[in-house]
């Protein structure tokens, strides 16, 4: 299922089909979210007997999309995002909750030694050091790779490390580059490494540089029971150990 989504990660990816006439739910969902909804919505399926179709993408386009009208029962996003679609009516009245939240981190190869970010300063050197720098392309709407970018000009090696910079459509795209060797340090949320099976949490930014960001689940206007079924399944223990799991807190 991984192979399938680095080929194409905004893809629909259709998790479970039961037989005809079964539930159908659309799922619109942001990166950082991703390995513990892909982890979820099969089991959900499974025990609802609903047929449950994912879609991921970066926080900005979800949420674009979402604001055209695309066709979706439950959105998962950053809070502010969720505020957004919330204002402009796009989601049914009261139906927000967070799930948690998340900071943004660097990803290394599974095996690697040990790099010190306790400080602006040495992350300034780690990146410095680095053959190669990846994140999420802030034109596509990351929140990581927006925050990123701005770390870099705020440390003031943009130009530096200009031509070291890789750029990748999503922040999962960049781990799985950095899992493969082909970038040495990648920027992401700590969701998106830290349960990824080639690549480890380096750690995370610190405080002066970090980008704390909710995220949380939401049913999309005019909503469902079948969508608010999902939602309940997310915010149980068992979906909420997930969430845990892949890195989000309380």
């Amino acid at each position: 299922m991984r192979a399938a989504a680095r080929i194409a990660f905004a893809a629909s990816l259709v998790v479970a089909a039961p037989g005809a006439g079964a539930a159908e739910l659309r799922v619109l969902a942001a990166g950082a979210t991703r390995i513990a909804i892909e982890e979820l919505a099969p089991l959900h399926a499974q025990r609802s007997g609903a047929k449950v179709e994912t879609v991921f993408d970066t926080v900005g386009a979800i949420r674009d999309r979402a604001l055209a009208g695309e066709k979706a029962d439950i959105v998962l996003l950053s809070a502010a995002a969720l505020k957004t679609l919330d204002e402009k009516a796009k989601l049914a009245p009261g139906s927000i909750r967070i799930i948690g939240r998340t900071g943004v981190g660097l990803a290394g190869t599974k095996v690697g030694p040990a790099i010190d970010l306790s400080t602006p300063e040495a992350v300034r050197a780690a990146l410095l050091a680095a053959s190669s720098v990846g994140y999420a392309d802030p034109a596509r709407g990351p929140t990581a790779g927006i925050h990123f970018h701005g770390v870099l000009q705020k440390l003031g090696i943009a130009e530096q490390l200009a031509a070291r910079i890789v750029l990748r459509p999503t922040g999962i795209d960049v781990v799985d580059e950095v899992a493969a060797g082909r970038i040495a340090l990648g920027a992401s949320q700590a969701t998106e490494i830290t349960a990824h099976p080639g690549a480890r949490l380096v750690g995370l930014l610190p405080d002066s540089l970090q980008l704390w960001a909710e995220y949380g689940v939401a049913v999309l206007a005019p909503g469902s029971p079948e969508a608010a079924a999902f939602v309940a399944a997310l915010l149980a223990p068992e979906g909420e150990a997930a969430f845990r799991r892949t890195g989000f807190q309380r």
